[in-house]
């Protein structure tokens, strides 16, 4: 049934390809793409579609998720250069089909820590840029998507595997290196890749954090899954200075934020004060405030500091983490019709909506202001 659904090869309408990989997708969540043939399977990759070949292994993975099956993980491993040995025959693989490879891997081996594919993610998330165009495209979404299969793979069994089979792989240490940047070490790559050195990108000796800080932090985030641990979860805070906050991209913060929503899991509470709580306690008076505004310090020196106050610092940041604090809550209690945690994230987004109309909201930007309520109206 599943391939006499299959578009023709001479069908004009590019639309049908698209529509059948998100159908192939969608049978996959549902558990039924088990049952599609081996022969069938090959020949949908075989097509070369981008879509449709994502829609297969996004599909086969989340049908098969945590049994690590044989037969799903040699699909996925045509697909995916880093899972080929190194001496086969370069072949013409998309960028796209490989990020979904990535991912649909660590549905695949979820919650099974298994040694080889969690070292193949974490050399995927940092992966330098190699020579001619070798991962040199769309760099983020490849390592972000590394950086959450790794995390599947080790989901909640952080403490576990950090004292048993993955203790020399250092993997909290290392995932740290890569959320906060660092000094490149060169012994992490030199059995993979030939030449880490790129003719196009020139990113010298440290980590690139601007590409491997949201996988970095996100695979933290559910490898400690609902563990409480507080020493895990505090890597996750926002600076507490004006100055610090300087050297964090602002959409960074909002990733962290969730993450330490996935560590502190049951600590999760559907009140203001929770949200707030995760706001530097330094920056809180002049959040979402103008240069001028009658500010009350409470403990927190003299009035006339407020000319050196960098308010779009400030206000970024904060709609960031307020927007992290939302999606973990809504995460946290998602399908359970939680009235509390409704009207909390309601009347935020009330409000952020009332102040995007004002001059205020320029100080944060307005795409920053948008992008926040859009993620509150997610949660």
């Amino acid at each position: 049934w599943i391939t006499f659904n299959k578009p023709k090869e001479s069908s004009s309408n590019p639309n049908e390809l698209v529509e059948h990989g998100g159908f192939l997708m969608a049978l996959g969540l549902n558990g039924q793409l088990a049952t599609l043939g081996k022969l069938e399977s090959f020949d949908y990759l075989i097509r070369g579609n981008d879509m449709i070949s994502i829609g297969i292994l996004l599909g086969t993975c989340a049908a098969k998720r945590g049994s690590m099956d044989i037969l799903a993980t040699k699909k996925v491993a045509t697909q995916v250069e880093a899972l080929l040995p190194s001496t086969a025959t370069e072949l013409p693989l998309s960028n796209t089909t490989q990020v979904a490879g990535l991912a649909g891997l660590g549905l695949l081996y979820q919650g099974t820590g298994h040694r080889q594919m969690a070292e193949v993610c974490l050399m995927e998330l940092g992966r330098p840029p190699g020579p001619e165009m070798e991962n040199c495209t769309d760099r983020e979404s490849y390592s972000l998507s590394a950086g959450l299969a790794l995390g599947m793979i080790t989901l909640g069994k952080g403490d576990l595997l950090n004292k048993g089979s993955l203790s020399d792989l250092r993997l909290p240490e290392t995932l740290y290196h890569h959320m906060v940047g660092g000094p490149r070490s060169p012994s992490v790559y030199r059995h993979r890749f030939r030449s880490p050195s790129s003719y196009q990108i020139q990113e010298g000796d440290t980590v690139n954090v601007d590409i491997t800080s949201p996988g970095a932090t996100l695979a933290l985030g559910l490898m400690f899954f609902n563990s409480g641990n507080k020493t895990y979860a505090n890597w996750m805070n926002a600076p507490d200075s004006q100055f610090l906050l300087e050297f964090v991209r602002p959409d960074f913060l909002m990733i962290r934020t969730l993450a330490k929503g996935l560590i502190m899991w049951d600590s999760i509470l559907p009140n203001s004060a929770w949200i707030d709580s995760h706001v530097p306690s330094s920056i809180r008076p002049y959040c979402l405030r103008r240069p001028g505004d009658d500010i009350s310090l409470p403990q927190n020196g003299p009035r006339g500091i407020t000319g050196s106050i960098d308010y779009e610092t400030i206000n970024q940041a904060y709609c960031n983490i307020i927007a992290g604090a939302a999606l973990a809550m809504g995460l946290r209690f998602a399908g359970s019709n939680n009235s509390q945690a409704f009207e909390v994230l309601h009347r935020i987004t009330r409000r952020l909506l009332a102040i995007s109309k004002r001059s205020v909201a320029e100080l944060a930007g307005k795409a920053t202001v948008e992008q926040t309520i859009c993620v509150l109206v997610l949660s």
